[in-house]
């Protein structure tokens, strides 16, 4: 067997070939073996392996090139226009980030992503890994709001060591179908990652999952939809979306937990709006808001009557 040839242990056996690559040579991410896949640069047996198929112990995995690893490559440069500086200090970076606008890359050719326009926009700034462009905080693709970013590998460590101890809070608004009800309501459950496009909730207290903890206002109620402020203590993955959808209120043009986008917005209508932390250089407070959102979001604010909520706020 030369280095890029393998045979399928018994362990292995059965597994997807895209976890078999990972497993044999990690620090790739998923995308990266998918696009390997789909290139016909990963054979099993001699022939063309195509995502999704499954070797059994004893196959022969030949793979006729490898994909850089995930901590060795910077992020494609985007256009530094799709995203807006909102801060800027000697150690910290918020950016706005429409909806439709991938955080991160996946692979060393997606773009454009905020990601990408950081680091065209500001040279020499050093991510951990590289492809990070420094941002500590991930936003959904169809969410809008605020991007955290340290500009040295230092200060992103800080950051995400102050986001994983629940140091630093962050405020989302959301338009969500219905009636929500008036005054300070808290959601708990837990979250359960399935490695799908969506994720498992529960309420309240049980066994296994990520605990998720939001506090959620109604700001507006109105022609069907409400306008909430929403505070998250943990930050999980969807937190936000599914909790709202299991409280009988989904976000609009969220066709993933609640009915499917009909509204002619760019994404589904949840802005990362706020965040307040603690300075990394000196440690003083700072709460940053954010500035910007799509035209269209605001038009839609503006319809069903809410648009006092989003005064002095610009379009991208």
């Amino acid at each position: 067997m030369t280095e890029n040839e393998h045979l399928v242990d018994d362990l292995m056996g059965g597994w997807r070939v895209e976890k078999i690559c990972a497993q044999l040579h990690p620090g790739r991410t998923r995308p990266q073996w998918q696009n390997l896949i789909e290139a016909g640069a990963v054979l099993v047996d001699g022939r063309r392996a195509r995502r999704g198929d499954r070797p059994g112990a004893g196959a022969t995995l030949r793979l006729l090139s490898l994909p850089p690893e995930a901590d060795a490559w910077t992020p494609a440069p985007a256009d530094p226009g799709v995203i807006r500086m909102v801060l800027r200090t000697a150690s910290v970076v918020l950016a706005d980030k429409p909806p439709r606008l991938p955080t991160l890359p996946l692979t060393p050719e997606d773009t454009p992503t905020a990601a990408g326009a950081l680091f065209a926009a500001i040279p020499g700034i050093v991510g951990a890994p590289p492809r990070e462009a420094g941002i500590v905080n991930r936003l959904d693709n169809d969410t809008a709001g605020l991007l955290v970013a340290g500009l040295t590998p230092q200060v992103q460590e800080r950051l995400r060591q102050r986001f994983a101890s629940h140091r630093i809070e962050k405020t989302y608004r959301a338009l969500v179908h219905g009636c929500f009800p008036e005054g300070p309501r808290w959601l708990s459950g837990r979250v359960f990652t399935l490695g799908t496009s969506r994720v498992r909730y529960e309420p309240g207290e049980g066994d296994g999952g990520q605990m998720a903890i939001s506090l959620v206002t109604r700001l507006w109620e109105g022609g069907g939809y409400s306008l909430v402020d929403v505070v998250t203590r943990f930050g999980r993955r969807h937190q936000v979306r599914v909790q709202l959808a299991a409280e009988g209120h989904p976000i609009v043009n969220d066709g993933l937990y609640g009915p499917e986008a009909v509204l002619p917005i760019p994404g589904h209508f949840l802005w990362a709006r706020q965040v307040a932390f603690a300075d990394p250089e000196g440690d003083l407070p700072r709460q940053v808001d954010s500035r910007h959102l799509p035209g269209s979001w605001l038009d839609l604010a503006a319809a069903v009557g809410c648009a006092e909520h989003f005064e002095g706020v610009e379009p991208f």
